[in-house]
């Protein structure tokens, strides 16, 4: 489990719009046809929690073969500037010569809005092979920005994303699968991958304070020591 996200204080952003969607195929041999399965949603406000659940599932007894691909994906929103996102996906073959398995590795997670101040989307990431099927480090999910900033989260990493952003723009942060697309299995075959995000969209934080150079320093104490002075002798004087 990921800490808490520590760091300025959240800025306000404005919520345009969201989306998921899931979307699973699998074809157990070449005398069946291909089953899919899928499941979308679109947040009408950035409130609540929501499940998505797609399966495919496959059978040829004539050759004994089976086939199912799952993807969970769990959002929950704490607002329009905060929230995570759990995602599961695998697939598994078995008692087969030749069968096949698609993720639909595409916008697991959109979200569109703009911001009134400099700040920063910070995503923290947490990314695990199944335990029970193994994975490959290979693979796992990665995140845009506006269609830039292409940012690799693999099986068995975890960290953090951040993404700079600049008052008065819109931005749509996307999430996506690094899955095999087509996977092509010979004999008795699983994996799968556990992504565990964390967001937030925090203030900038402010510029450090300008330090004088030494010779500036050095002046600005002679001039005070010159003030002093003068005034000393003002009060001589009276």
């Amino acid at each position: 489990m990921l800490a808490g996200l520590a760091g300025p204080a959240a800025a306000v952003p404005v919520f345009v719009q969201s989306s998921s969607t899931a979307t699973v195929s699998a074809r157990s041999s070449f005398f069946v046809p291909t089953v899919t399965g899928s499941d979308a949603a679109t947040y009408a406000a950035p409130t609540g929690s929501t499940r998505l659940h797609a399966a495919a599932y496959s059978m040829d007894p004539s050759v004994g073969a089976e086939v199912q691909t799952l993807v969970d994906i769990e959002n929950d929103w704490v607002g329009a500037g905060s929230g995570s996102l759990s995602i599961q996906s695998s697939y598994s073959s078995r008692k087969t010569d030749i069968s096949w398995a698609a993720v639909d590795n595409d916008d697991f997670w959109l979200y569109t809005f703009t911001v009134d101040e400099d700040s920063v989307f910070r995503l923290k990431y947490d990314v695990t092979p199944d335990p029970f099927l193994g994975g490959s480090a290979t693979y796992g999910y990665r995140s845009t920005l506006n269609g830039a900033g292409l940012q690799y989260m693999l099986a068995g990493s975890q960290g953090e994303v951040d993404y700079d952003l600049l008052a008065g723009q819109t931005y749509t942060f996307r999430l996506e699968g690094m899955l095999p697309t087509y996977m092509q299995f010979v004999g008795v075959y699983g994996a799968g991958y556990d992504g565990f995000f964390q967001w937030s969209i925090d203030a900038a934080a402010p510029p450090p304070a300008a330090v004088p150079e030494p010779g500036a320093a050095g002046l600005a104490l002679l001039a005070l020591a010159a003030l002093a002075g003068v005034r000393r002798r003002s009060v001589a004087r009276t």
